[in-house]
């Protein structure tokens, strides 16, 4: 199918669109409370099927300097994943055609302040969240960790 970042139009629809997502809702990202809003919206107001997406805020900071956007704390990922699985269900009692994919917005955007792979800011955390909400996997002591000097990048943005 087609997946595009709509507003779920019929138009979308009409143009053989299959799915949407929001990319990212900016710096309300780093709220619990209000991703979950936007993912209910979504949900409700789609015309198409919806790909859950979720989004660890966004920041001006490397743009503009004194302002500073909030990210989201990996625990918060966490509880999002949880959330966006749990909808997957609700999605299709609904009639609502899903994928059962969730679309994390961003792996390495350092030029807009939107990033999930590892980072000074929480290391591993947005991973180890995820894969916690995802799996039943849990932590692992035994993990092969980056070496000292793939540790040393993470204090380089790109």
């Amino acid at each position: 199918g087609v997946m595009i970042v709509g507003d779920g139009s019929g138009a979308w629809k009409e143009s053989g669109a299959t799915y949407e997502f929001t990319y990212t809702t900016g710096h309300k990202a780093s709220s619990l409370d209000t991703m979950k809003a936007t993912i209910d919206k979504r949900c409700e107001s789609s015309v198409l099927g919806y790909v859950p997406s979720i989004a660890m805020g966004w920041s001006t900071e490397p743009w503009i300097t004194g302002e500073v956007g909030k990210f989201a704390e990996p625990e918060t990922i966490g509880a999002l994943t949880k959330y966006a699985i749990e909808k997957f269900d609700e999605l299709e009692e609904k009639g609502i055609e899903n994928p059962r994919q969730i679309i994390y917005t961003c792996w390495n955007e350092w030029g807009e302040g939107h990033f999930f792979c590892p980072s000074t800011a929480h290391g591993f955390g947005y991973l180890q969240e995820t894969r916690n909400a995802a799996t039943n996997a849990g932590y692992n002591p035994n993990e092969a960790m980056p070496t000292d000097r793939a540790l040393a990048r993470l204090q380089v943005r790109y």
